[in-house]
């Protein structure tokens, strides 16, 4: 043990005074009594009275602790650490006493490297906690930054009736969280920086209550209630261990490691983990951070092509896109940043025709998705699945856009299920394989001015300007269509089974002309 910190530690015997200090720092492995002593060595406290110091001075970096020697007049030693304490204990009683702590001392550094042994194993964390129990003996509740429980030992759950409630719900209460915040623990913890013990009046057993971090960003909170053997130095110590084992356990989840603790990031990723499945925990939720939604919901979705993109590079960009959207909050999620927006009467259009947001994307390089609107958070996981299919089919079928939106791949994603279930040439519409065939015979492109006549049936001029053609002669080539291959336009039943096959040609890349 170290010899400064061990002084620090006995202090509270006495006030000791350093009347040589040349090699503080120096590791304390033993402690002798110094009376008979002829030889010092180096690696041990002795301790006795200035009388008993050997006649002959030698040896280089030794440790002497003087018991009330304060008038002592001392010669010159070079290359000593010397020490008096003022104390009522006689020598033996304080040898006693350094020795029960130098034991401590041995006893922390091997239960250290067994906790190290134990969170190396690939058991799950709450095995861990439980595990980590032997250590403690007392109850150990661990939360996230959220206040989600993430672990607790079995004896927790017994100690108190509304803990258990907790655990079964998932978070610490409301009433316990005001608690935490008035007595300000978790502000008393921070600045400790070291396990914070808080005995309070109000309080039937001390607690014990520790942070957690990750690169200097508070992720999850420990606490150790007294209730099965006081607390000592060992506990804290071990506490103070076990953040550190826990920080490097969760900084494996790359959810932690990118989201920095955020309270509201937690809640995001909870629910595009599909992790709250009630609307009970879900208003609890919203409470909890303080988002007043609206009615109606959507994912926007934005992809940077970076392989692995930085948080500080996510804020910069998240920030500026969200300046273009409506009520919303934002995560960095699997290397995408996702944001969840709120809003009333809205519409995919407002993204779509937001000429400002598309700007932006382009000059960045950006591309984004949107999914459909949805009515509840609790399905943001199967919302956020559709941003995922728009922009992945959206990136194969239609290059070179910006946006895209779900709802324009809605039938796309149909085929894609189909096809991997069946087979989609039988499905095909079998006049329009006539007119894919009429047209690589005569080098037309029927195929594709069908196409935009239906995908636009009541905006010819739209149609014309599109192809790149007068009105007329759309006109003249759909009765052209219609002529050759007895097509009925005004049934929507074959307007959509010929689209469908349009489609579904389109999927496997074929051209419409």
């Amino acid at each position: 043990m170290n010899l400064t910190l061990l002084v620090n530690e006995f202090s509270s015997m006495g006030t000791p005074v350093w009347l040589s200090s040349e090699y503080p720092e120096i590791e304390i492995y033993s402690v002798r009594l110094l009376k008979n002593q002829t030889t010092l060595k180096e690696g041990i406290l002795y301790i006795g009275l200035a009388e008993d110091l050997p006649t002959i001075i030698g040896g280089n970096n030794i440790s002497v602790l003087l018991v009330n020697s304060k008038t002592w007049m001392q010669p010159k030693i070079d290359n000593w650490n010397i020490i008096n304490i003022n104390v009522d204990y006689n020598v033996p009683k304080l040898y006693e006493e350094i020795t029960n702590i130098l034991e401590l001392d041995i006893k922390l550094s091997y239960d250290k490297q067994k906790l190290f042994t134990l969170f190396n194993t690939s058991s799950s964390l709450s095995e861990k906690i439980e595990l980590t129990h032997q250590f403690l003996i007392n109850p150990i509740i661990l939360i996230d930054a959220s206040s989600k429980i993430i672990a607790m030992s079995q004896d927790a759950v017994n100690y108190r009736s509304d803990i258990k409630e907790q655990k079964e719900f998932g978070y610490l209460s409301n009433q316990n969280m005001e608690h935490l915040q008035k007595h300000k623990i978790y502000e008393n913890t921070r600045k400790a920086r070291y396990p914070y013990y808080d005995n309070s009046d109000y309080l039937r057993n001390g607690w014990m209550h520790g942070h957690i971090y990750i690169q200097d960003v508070e992720v999850a909170h420990i606490a150790v209630i007294e209730v099965n053997h006081s607390f000592s130095r060992y506990d804290f110590e071990i506490v103070n261990f076990l953040c550190s084992l826990i920080s490097l356990e969760l900084e494996k989840s790359s959810f932690l490691r990118r989201n920095k603790g955020l309270n509201h990031s937690f809640f995001l990723s909870e629910l595009l983990n599909n992790q709250i499945t009630s609307n009970s925990i879900l208003n609890f939720r919203l409470k909890q951070i303080n988002w007043k939604t609206n009615s109606h919901f959507i994912i926007f979705s934005l992809f940077i092509k970076e392989s692995n993109l930085t948080t500080q590079k996510a804020e910069l960009v998240a920030e500026r896109v969200a300046v273009f959207l409506p009520n919303n909050r934002w995560i960095l999620f699997d290397n995408k940043i996702i944001f969840i927006i709120s809003s009333e009467n809205m519409d995919v259009s407002i993204f779509l025709e937001n000429e400002s947001l598309l700007d932006y994307l382009m000059a960045n390089k950006l591309i984004a998705s949107v999914s459909n609107i949805y009515t509840s958070l609790v399905d943001t996981n199967k919302y956020y699945q559709q941003a995922i299919i728009a922009y992945e089919l959206g990136t194969s079928l239609s290059k070179g856009q910006y946006l895209y939106a779900y709802q324009d791949y809605l039938v796309y994603h149909l085929i894609n299920v189909f096809n991997k279930e069946s087979h989609l040439e039988t499905i095909f519409n079998s006049k329009v394989l006539k007119i894919i065939e009429y047209d690589t015979l005569y080098n037309t492109n029927l195929l594709e001015t069908l196409n935009e006549y239906l995908t636009y049936i009541n905006n010819p001029a739209l149609v014309s300007n599109n192809l790149h053609i007068h009105k007329n002669t759309l006109f003249y080539r759909i009765n052209k269509i219609k002529e050759l291959f007895a097509l009925d336009l005004n049934n929507g039943e074959e307007r959509f089974n010929i689209q469908l096959t349009i489609k579904i040609l389109h999927y496997f890349n074929h051209q419409l002309h």
